[in-house]
């Protein structure tokens, strides 16, 4: 069994009950609510080309960014902009509004992930990604927001937002020329579902933190250049240069329609309700694209636009009745024909729906749980609280299996389930199943710091022990959400990691320590310690871990200058199961700390300048070249790096 709880309860329980319940905003009979579409709004003012442009969750606002480095922010009725965020030094290539719709997330060709505050446009926080991240087709964040999936040649790697940490690595192993195109990020928590689309012709759906493949699809004739899941994560559709739209069952992968739409898709995009896919024409250089709309129930065509300006984002409005579709350096917004009021009363009648399957999810004896469910049921607070009662009567039952869904559906809730913060405590430190263990351990995490430290750290701390590895990793993943820098925490975290043998927790818990901040300076001497080690793995994680530490204490980390310089003279070729040996991450530890390096030992200049140069693995080389870009206050050595390619932009 999968001991990621929360994702594995998507795919089987959609395509087992999903026949009960219809997912449409409209009656047989009725007008479709888009067969009538109208250009109503044109949003004008960047001086570079629009990559991407989306709602705020309230509907009131419009994010867009661009090519000219900005970050701007419109009223979604006038089109008059409210504010301009300057802060990347690259074109923007991607934006997340935070489900609060308090901040707003962008990543950029400069390789950083900002937070801005959405009422001022002020920059809230700056993360940089690491080095190896070059060549980026595409670009995704996950729909929390904690992740962002980059494609690019031959692999999709998998970023935490927060630390700008590599989670994981996806590669389609037997095909080491294959382009990732385009992603789309399923929701979920650990793991979360992306799907892709690659010039192979394969569609695939992978778990982002496992990085198991789940399906290998090969029906497209030629390449796909489009792929997305529906909202309620039952159906995947894609689009290819062969001409055809198909649109599948996300479990199986049976083909459920293939639509031959007579020229190139570029973009395929489901309606907030599931029920109408848009779909892009890939035009050749110079022409303008055609779109339709087709009704994902019967397949047919509904409506058509022309003369639009080819993309890989479109966004619908909250509430289905708003299209916007960057055009070159602006945004053009279409209506459809339904009112904002019925789209709403739509979805409420869903909600009606999925109350009934809710209830038959937990209380029945599945072993899986409706995820979307619970989200549609949690717009109001009235099903809120009736999902809580439901939830806490159900952590009680004698079944483990009913204990669990609980759980998951309490992660899925986070904060809105404090309430049942004690139940859940109960069951990680009594509970004789390690999925329920497993589950209290995530959803802990999930509720974040507000969780209550004094209430769950204890427990959570006990987790780290735990005989099973996914309940000592999800408490070592709760422990980080909950940002605690108490020392009995972080002394835990260090001993399990000197301990395991798992590359996974290993990793989380050098998230653990970056994230503590000066309070993880006190575990340096084991770290400089585990530097010497002659066991490879523990050396490869003390000097990951102090490249965590370093970047966000620098030069307070200085004490382990000296252990560094003596690992970057090492000349082992031993490499982490993600490709990187300790010399990589002792570099980039030293790029870290920061100018005081040369200060502290000039000599170690030279070294890096001679790796820089010499070194056999191009990655290393850059490495170098980064620690001396800021151990020297210098830009531009990367470029002088032997077999540095500028990053190819997205087009």
């Amino acid at each position: 069994m999968c001991k990621y709880p929360i994702q594995n309860y998507l795919f089987i329980f959609f395509t087992t009950l999903i026949p009960l319940v219809m997912f449409s905003c409209h009656e047989k009979g009725e007008v479709h609510p888009w067969s009538q579409v109208k250009e109503v709004l044109t949003i004008s003012g960047h001086t570079g080309e629009v990559i991407q442009a989306g709602y705020t969750h309230d509907g009131e606002q419009i994010v867009t960014v661009s090519a000219d480095s900005t970050v701007r922010l419109w009223d979604s009725v006038s089109g008059k902009m409210v504010w301009i965020a300057y802060g990347h030094q690259g074109a923007v290539r991607s934006t997340f509004v935070e489900n609060n719709d308090s901040t707003i997330r962008t990543f950029s060709d400069d390789l950083t992930i900002k937070k801005w505050e959405k009422s001022t446009g002020h920059e809230l926080s700056s993360v940089t990604l690491p080095p190896s991240v070059d060549k980026i087709s595409s670009t995704a964040f996950s729909p929390d927001g904690s992740l962002i999936a980059l494609g690019k040649k031959g692999i999709l790697e998998i970023f935490d937002t927060q630390t700008g940490q590599l989670v994981s690595t996806l590669s389609p192993f037997g095909h080491p020329g294959l382009r990732v195109n385009t992603t789309a990020i399923g929701f979920g928590y650990h793991p979360q579902l992306i799907v892709t689309g690659a010039y192979s012709h394969e569609v695939s759906v992978w778990e982002a933190f496992s990085g198991r493949r789940r399906l290998n699809l090969h029906e497209h004739g030629q390449g796909c250049l489009s792929a997305v899941f529906s909202p309620d994560m039952s159906l995947i559709a894609s689009g290819s240069r062969d001409q055809t739209v198909i649109i599948r069952e996300a479990r199986t992968g049976i083909i459920k329609k293939k639509l031959d739409v007579g020229w190139e898709v570029r973009t395929v995009y489901f309606s907030p309700c599931g029920t109408t896919l848009f779909v892009l024409e890939n035009a050749r250089q110079g022409k303008k694209s055609r779109a339709i709309f087709i009704d994902v129930d019967s397949g047919k065509q509904i409506a058509s636009l022309d003369s639009l300006q080819k993309t890989r984002y479109v966004s619908f409005s909250p509430d289905a009745s708003r299209l916007l579709i960057p055009s070159a350096n602006h945004v053009r917004v279409f209506e459809s024909s339904v009112s904002p009021k019925s789209a709403r009363s739509g979805r409420n009648k869903i909600a009606q729906d999925l109350n009934a399957l809710l209830d038959n999810a937990i209380t029945s004896d599945y072993s899986e749980i409706n995820i979307y469910a619970s989200r549609m049921l949690a717009e109001s607070q009235k099903d809120r609280i009736s999902i809580l009662k439901r939830t806490s009567s159900a952590l009680d039952s004698d079944n483990r299996i009913i204990r669990k869904n609980a759980i998951l559906l309490a992660a899925e809730l986070g904060k809105e389930a404090l309430d049942l913060t004690e139940k859940i405590i109960i069951c990680l430190r009594n509970d004789e199943d390690a999925d329920v263990r497993t589950a209290a351990a995530l959803a802990l995490g999930c509720m974040g710091e507000e969780s209550g430290e004094e209430l769950a750290i204890p427990d959570l701390i006990n987790g780290l022990s735990d005989k099973d590895y996914w309940v000592r990793y999800h408490a070592a993943h709760a422990l980080d959400k909950m940002q605690t820098a108490r020392s009995d925490v972080l002394s835990a975290l260090v001993e399990v990691a000197l301990n395991d043998s798992s590359t996974g927790l290993r990793r989380q818990i050098a998230f653990n320590l970056g994230n503590a901040g000066e309070a993880s300076l006190a575990a340096l001497p084991i770290l400089i310690e585990g530097t010497k080690d002659k066991d490879d793995r523990k050396q490869w994680w003390a000097c990951y871990t102090l490249w965590c530490i370093a970047s966000g204490t620098g030069e307070k980390a200085a004490s382990a200058i000296p252990a560094l310089k003596n690992v970057i003279r090492d000349i082992s070729d031993f490499r982490d199961e993600n490709g990187g040996p300790p010399r990589k991450y002792a570099m980039h530890a030293l790029g870290g700390i920061g100018p005081v390096v040369k200060k502290v030992d000039p000599e170690i200049v030279s070294i890096l300048r001679d790796l820089m140069e010499n070194e056999d693995e191009y990655y290393q080389r850059k490495a170098a070249a980064l620690a001396l870009e800021k151990i020297l206050e210098k830009k531009g050595f990367r470029q002088k790096v032997r077999g540095y390619v500028r990053r190819a932009p997205v087009k």
